[in-house]
């Protein structure tokens, strides 16, 4: 049996977080807490505000710090230090102290895969797959990219990891259809995982937070919701970014113009005038960063949720949104394809083709960091008749009349084997066979 653990992650609540990655992080490290691992996570030492209310007694969150030239570096050179940082803490920590697995988190954390995989002695090494980005390597240092198995970093990690998980709508997009140029060494990695027997796949339902079981009873607005009330609009409730879904969301809310329907989305925590300027032009209402609470609220008085993503990792937003008896519409890619078990969840029709062109969108925006409204415009064009079926799906919920597709049938409460800390141990613990790893 697991007894302990080290977990590296570039974020993870409730230490930091803004985002799904920290609150994934965060929820796997409850889960296994809860299960009686003791487990630490390496993190970046970013702000003296950290805060550690609200983990279990065998959650040891470890602080790397970081020189402060890197604050100013490039997001890839701060990932890079951070990696070897950490890596160089973990080796401290190992004089005195074992893990038993390592589970090394997201493109953020991957160079530390490939530190430890040189180790001989190293303890079962986990790559957590969480999107599909992988990030340039031009600007990481030599000694760095020396360590690179292969032209680009998450095969590398990939390849060095003695279990990969993802979800299974990962690996359904990977097998029934070609990824582009700059993701096809990502798909070769993923399905050389799943022929080895090195793939273990897990879905948001087994990773849902505990708000999103509470009772749908009406709540008071704060005042930064009050100007919502009696208004009828649909809610984007993720990060506010193109890869997210929020230029086709844009299509959509230029679409619905005239139908009076708000369609509404969340700033950055971290707003500011240069991350603005880009958003002033869409035809979108916007609200401040929202605690979880208020983001329950927000979705609540929504008249559905909106999730049009041009990939998912896992899809955690949508199933959160689903699982609160929300009216949940969103596209089957990646993550995203096991969503029809909740009752409430409303697919956009996909065929093959439309998966394959969203990929090749997302590689193009994920090789346009810099201008990824630029990027985006090139498939403008070619994404209208998806645009339109959105369109079309929202005034048909708003407005009344036809839903969007059939509701799905009720589903029963995930059973614990499900949770990623459980499915997660019983492969490190060997009592999983291997041909039901990828199950």
């Amino acid at each position: 049996m697991m007894k302990s653990v080290t977990m590296v992650a570039w974020d993870s609540a409730p230490v930091r977080g803004d985002g799904g990655l920290a609150y994934a992080v965060g929820r796997l490290a409850s889960q296994l807490s809860a299960l009686g691992v003791e487990t630490r996570i390496l993190l970046p030492a970013w702000s003296a505000s950290t805060k550690f209310t609200g983990a279990s007694p065998l959650w040891h969150p470890i602080l790397v710090e970081l020189p402060d030239a890197v604050r100013h570096a490039s997001r890839w050179r701060q990932h890079a230090e951070f990696c070897r940082a950490a890596h160089a803490r973990f080796e401290r920590l190992a004089d005195h102290s074992t893990s038993d697995a390592i589970i090394v988190h997201s493109d953020e954390s991957a160079l530390f895969a490939l530190r430890q995989r040189s180790k001989w002695n190293s303890p079962p090494l986990v790559f957590w797959v969480h999107s599909l980005f992988d990030p340039p390597i031009d600007d990481l240092p030599h000694e760095d990219r020396r360590l690179l198995r292969s032209k680009s970093l998450m095969p590398s990690a990939i390849n060095a990891a003695d279990i990969v998980v993802t979800s299974a709508g990962v690996m359904k997009d990977a097998s029934e259809f070609d990824w582009p140029t700059g993701m096809r060494e990502l798909q070769q990695a993923l399905l050389l995982a799943g022929s080895d027997g090195r793939l273990l796949t897990v879905e948001s339902t087994g990773c849902l937070p505990e708000w999103a079981k509470a009772p749908l009873t009406p709540l008071t607005s704060p005042p930064r919701l009050a100007e919502l009330d009696g208004t009828s609009y649909v809610l984007f409730p993720a990060r506010p970014s193109v890869d997210k879904g929020l230029a086709l969301l844009a299509a959509i809310a230029e679409g619905l113009r005239n139908d009076h329907i708000d369609c509404v989305a969340i700033k950055r925590p971290f707003w500011n005038s240069r991350l603005e300027e880009p958003y002033s032009s869409l035809p979108l209402r916007w609200l401040p960063w929202l605690s979880q609470d208020e983001l329950v609220q927000a979705m609540r008085g929504a008249a559905c949720t909106v999730l049009p993503s041009v990939t998912e990792g896992f899809g955690l937003a949508t199933a959160e949104s689903a699982n609160q008896g929300i009216t949940t519409l969103y596209q089957p890619v990646g993550g995203q394809h096991t969503l029809q078990v909740f009752p409430h969840a409303r697919a956009i029709s996909l065929t093959t083709n439309d998966r394959a062109r969203l990929y090749r969108v997302w590689v193009d925006l994920s090789t346009n960091l810099t201008d990824r409204w630029s990027a985006w415009s090139r498939h403008e064009q070619s994404l209208r008749p998806l645009v339109e079926r959105w369109v079309q799906a929202l005034r048909a919920t708003v407005l009344g009349g036809e839903q969007p597709s059939e509701p799905h049938e009720s589903c029963s409460e995930p059973a614990a084997e499900h949770r990623w800390g459980n499915r997660l141990m019983r492969c490190l613990d060997g009592r999983l066979p291997t041909n039901e790893r990828s199950q």
